[in-house]
């Protein structure tokens, strides 16, 4: 069971699960934090998803299918989702898992999904990539701010662009758009739009987790306080 801090942290942790053959996977989901403790201990144990290694690595002999839980927070609860290996098991039984390697069936949460992508000079990769549909709508959003005369949304609209998360695809996504962009605002005859010289990157190796009764009892307590001072 992987319990993560940042939403970011979330995608790192399920890229790396289907990297690592984790394929078959629940649409992303939310449990109210009042009974996020109840329905994880409902998936240990049906499906094992806090089992120990020794546990995990005999049925990874037994052929038998192996389930993670990946959980972050989302809204008022814990955004989670169940990622399991190829073979037998009662996830398999009791889930209508959906195959991350095909193209109608990828992990998709919020308006990212994970896809295997060629890099330059690289073997193809997962990688996280704004939702196509919504890329194109941000394309065409962002030319028609490059077309205007008052550049103020344009420049908003690329201080957006900078706070997506910095996965590859992201990355050639922010490129491609910022791209178009400058294209019509020089076609328009605009000035030329801000040069962004840095986009993010994400440490892919990022995965600090935490028992969930702890981060439950911190996030309560967090909220709390929010309340209070409103």
């Amino acid at each position: 069971m992987i319990v993560v801090h940042r939403f970011m942290s979330a995608m790192v942790a399920i890229q790396q699960l289907v990297a690592r053959e984790f394929y078959y996977h629940t649409p992303g989901g939310v449990i109210p934090l009042d009974r996020a403790e109840r329905v994880v201990k409902k998936f240990a144990a049906l499906y094992g998803v806090d089992e120990s290694r020794a546990a995990d690595q005999a049925r990874r002999r037994r052929g038998e299918a192996r389930t993670r839980l990946v959980l972050w927070p989302d809204g008022g609860g814990l955004g989670f989702i169940l990622i399991a290996t190829d073979g037998p098991g009662a996830v398999k039984e009791h889930e209508r898992l959906q195959d991350a390697r095909e193209a109608r069936q990828r992990v998709r949460i919020r308006e990212y999904e994970l896809a295997m992508l060629p890099r330059r000079g690289d073997v193809p990769r997962w990688t996280w990539r704004v939702e196509l549909d919504r890329y194109r709508d941000l394309i065409d959003e962002g030319c028609r701010y490059a077309r205007r005369e008052d550049q103020s949304a344009a420049v908003e609209f690329i201080r957006r662009l900078q706070r997506w998360p910095g996965f590859n695809g992201v990355r050639t996504q922010q490129r491609a758009i910022l791209a178009a962009m400058r294209h019509d605002a020089r076609r328009a005859g605009r000035p030329p739009l801000p040069v962004v010289e840095r986009l993010p990157w994400v440490r892919a190796h990022l995965r600090r987790t935490e028992p969930l009764a702890v981060w439950v009892a911190e996030e309560t307590r967090r909220r709390a306080l929010l309340h209070v001072t409103r």
